[in-house]
């Protein structure tokens, strides 16, 4: 996580002047984001990096899935089933919470008046090596192939329209026959974004200056970011009306009743949200997840801007401004009414008579307020140190309550290892059970922690050799050949009493590590054995 912004003048380590006086819109930060993004695509998120977990879990695509769904209810009299319903994911990353959604989606389509719903969930993002690798990924391939999966290169800040890569079609206004549903997660927080200071009402901008402990040549690479000091200082606006728009310089008028306040005001987001709306033809629901203010009041007092550098960056999203210009336009806008220093969910509406979206309120009020999902993430993250207190019962229940979350199995893995061996037969077959829906959830970006191989030590260690030898050749087919991979497939072809093959991949593990113990003892077991 990167350091605070504040307001003292830059110290004698730090004297090379990277940018000076620039307001935040258009300072360097934006062009280190975007090429960052550019270069890492995927492994932005393969290692990381850029958190997305708490956005990208089967939880919250479950209680997204139900928002739309109410949303779609509110529809149904106006819906052309002849026409489908575009869902388009802004910002889309490694894919992982389309992935999930699309699963929860399908499921309650099925049981709902939708049954027969033609839909299209498009993914889109900067990077075009984001869309080679969801073009390629194996989780996706089915949806795609039924067309309803499709995938768009969308800049937030120029485009105009959403060209659909496989459909060949393209999005523009008037072209949509229902509504457009909109989702974005970790999304406004990194796009350009104003700052503006508060006193006695009157609006100062705030500039922000970048300085460096060396020269920088070039300025806007994404190795430059972690040496960024990053400085802020106000000025004094000359007039009213700064931006020359009447939608943004009305809602920014609103905010001169803080107290000695600092703000973000996301100019380009509510650009975004009026090209949007012309793409919709005035009927769409957007939901957005963030770290966000949702009310004018929690600005009040409010400190200088925090920047947090995570490989890119973020800021808080003023959810409260967006809202504005949604309300500014006749529609609903929906926010938890609590703050969250971890995700806040909001949610936006436009269309004929929208305040009337009874069953979308319902929805969100249901699936996102009362238990939502920063109250799983808040849930998971206080029992994180607690997972061996926990018995069998309790983590199985955890894992149906996430909607079989792989990364919670992978946290308490050490905990359930010990457990579930020694549990009776009828709790062992639910173990079993479970680890079959974790796998049916498993979307693969190549993280360091092996699920597959995971679940096949579980099985191994409950007895259900031939399940777990599965399990190790998948570890095998998603992460490569490696010494202790190999060792569990040859143990479980060893019990299977399988001993040339077990022998064929011990020798494979030695190939690539000669002193792998384990491999070196068990093959002296396996020759005696077959030699028998």
């Amino acid at each position: 996580m990167g350091r605070i912004s504040d307001l003292s003048e830059p110290n004698a380590s730090s004297k090379y002047v990277v940018e000076s006086g620039q307001p935040l819109s258009r300072s360097l930060l934006w062009a280190i984001q975007r090429r960052y993004f550019e270069d890492r695509g995927i492994e932005a998120w393969r290692r990381n990096i850029v958190p997305s977990y708490i956005t990208s879990n089967p939880y919250i695509a479950q209680s997204y899935a139900r928002v739309v769904l109410g949303y779609l209810r509110d529809c149904l009299p106006a819906l052309d089933p002849s026409q489908p319903v575009y869902l388009v994911e802004l910002g889309a990353g490694g894919g992982r919470f389309a992935f999930h959604f699309m699963r929860k989606f399908e499921a309650l389509l099925a049981q709902s008046p939708f049954a027969d719903l033609r839909f299209c969930y498009v993914l889109t993002d900067l990077p075009e090596r984001n869309l080679e690798f969801w073009q390629q990924h194996p989780a996706l391939q089915a949806w795609m192939a039924a067309g309803k999966l499709d995938l768009a290169r969308f800049d937030a800040v120029a485009d105009r329209e959403i060209h659909l890569r496989r459909a060949g079609q393209t999005i523009t206004p008037g072209s949509l026959k229902n509504p457009l549903i909109l989702l974005a997660n970790y999304f406004f927080d990194s796009i350009p974004q104003d700052a503006f200071h508060v006193e006695e009402g009157r609006l100062q901008e705030c500039r922000i200056n970048l300085t460096s402990a060396q020269a920088e040549p070039d300025p806007t690479a994404p190795e430059v970011l972690p040496r960024l000091m990053i400085h802020f200082m106000t000025q004094d606006m000359d007039h009213t009306g700064y931006y020359h728009d009447p939608d943004l310089d009305a809602i920014l008028e609103q905010y001169r009743t803080l107290q000695d306040s600092y703000l973000l005001f996301p100019a380009e987001g509510i650009r975004l949200l009026r090209e949007l709306e012309r793409l919709a033809g005035g009927r769409m629901l957007l939901i957005a997840g963030d770290f966000g203010v949702s009310s004018a009041q929690e600005w009040d007092h409010n400190g200088a801007p925090d920047i947090r550098i995570h490989g890119s960056i973020s800021m808080e999203v003023n959810f409260h401004a967006l809202g504005a210009y949604i309300q500014n336009r006749g529609g609903c806008f929906l926010t938890p009414g609590f703050f969250s220093p971890f995700l806040s969910v909001c949610a936006f509406a436009l269309g004929e008579d929208a305040q009337s979206f009874t069953e979308l309120q319902l929805a969100y009020t249901e699936a996102i307020v009362r238990g939502g999902p920063n109250d799983f993430f808040l849930l998971k993250r206080g029992m994180e140190n607690n997972f061996q207190a926990l018995n069998l019962d309790e983590m199985l229940g955890f894992l149906r309550f996430s909607g079989w979350d792989g990364h919670l199995f992978l946290d308490y893995f050490e905990a359930l290892l010990e457990k579930a061996p020694a549990a009776d037969a009828r709790r062992q077959e639910e173990v079993a059970r479970a680890l079959g829906y974790l796998w049916d959830n498993y979307y693969h970006l190549g993280e360091e922690r092996d699920l597959p191989f995971n679940i096949g030590v579980i099985l191994f260690r409950m007895g259900r050799v031939s399940e777990a030898l599965t399990y190790f050749e998948r570890s095998l087919q998603y992460y490569g050949p490696s010494p202790s991979t190999l060792y569990n497939v040859a143990l479980c072809l060893t019990k299977e009493g399988k001993f040339t093959l077990a022998l064929e991949r011990l020798q494979e593990a030695l190939a690539i590590d000669p002193q792998f113990e384990p491999a070196l003892s068990l093959a002296k077991e396996v020759k005696k054995k077959k030699g028998h």
